[in-house]
């Protein structure tokens, strides 16, 4: 939010202003009617911050004394396609942050060390397996080969996937393979995620027993 703010406005102060009331209406619950059946939830934030937008500048009358129609910041908030790259941008950061944090939460709490392999290998991505199995193997205190290296480092990366998949399928209104991969590539994802949605595709359908 606070990046879509910063593209939008382009003045710390007013960045500030809507943000702090952004923040005042979630933590006071005044967003708790959105309902899911009338679009993404992706879209149903940046319309809510929008329109904060459009309110705080109605309400200070005093930028139409200080400057002309024609740098109107109203006006070139509503042109700006430059506000909806960073929206996006800011989604996909947040979406990543949160697979990471789920490999975290797995390894902390005694699951496989996927969050340490492969934040190693996104740290080294030059490194040979062997290099790669003897940091891995040091860090998580026992020896590890080349071959159990790279299968760790695979596995880690079908879990992130996994996770981002996770996280775009809890922001849509319905969950099916093609909102899914339609979410993915408009932010810019798919990278991340094209082998573990091809599997999630081809894997039977759940049994309604």
């Amino acid at each position: 939010v606070r990046h879509y703010l910063q593209a939008c406005l382009r003045d710390p102060d007013a960045v500030d202003e809507v943000y702090q009331e952004f923040a005042l209406r979630l933590v006071r619950g005044d967003f708790r009617s959105a309902d899911p059946q009338r679009g993404r939830f992706r879209s149903y934030v940046k319309s809510v911050v929008y329109r904060l937008m459009i309110d705080h500048y109605r309400g200070r009358t005093r930028w139409q004394k200080q400057v002309s129609l024609q740098h109107d910041p109203e006006a070139s908030m509503i042109d700006n396609d430059e506000s909806d790259v960073a929206f996006n941008q800011s989604w996909r950061q947040v979406t990543l942050a949160q697979a990471w944090e789920s490999l975290a939460k797995v390894e902390k709490d005694g699951g496989p060390p996927y969050h340490t392999a492969m934040q190693l290998r996104v740290e080294h991505p030059d490194w040979a397996s062997t290099e790669l199995a003897q940091h891995l193997g040091q860090r998580l205190g026992r020896s590890l080969n080349s071959g159990a290296a790279r299968v760790m480092v695979h596995r880690a990366r079908e879990r992130f996937a996994d996770a981002v998949i996770t996280t775009v399928a809890q922001s849509l209104q319905q969950i099916s393979f093609d909102a899914i991969e339609e979410e993915l590539l408009e932010l810019n994802l798919m990278t991340y995620c094209r082998s573990a949605l091809q599997r999630y595709r081809e894997s039977p359908e759940p049994s309604e027993d």
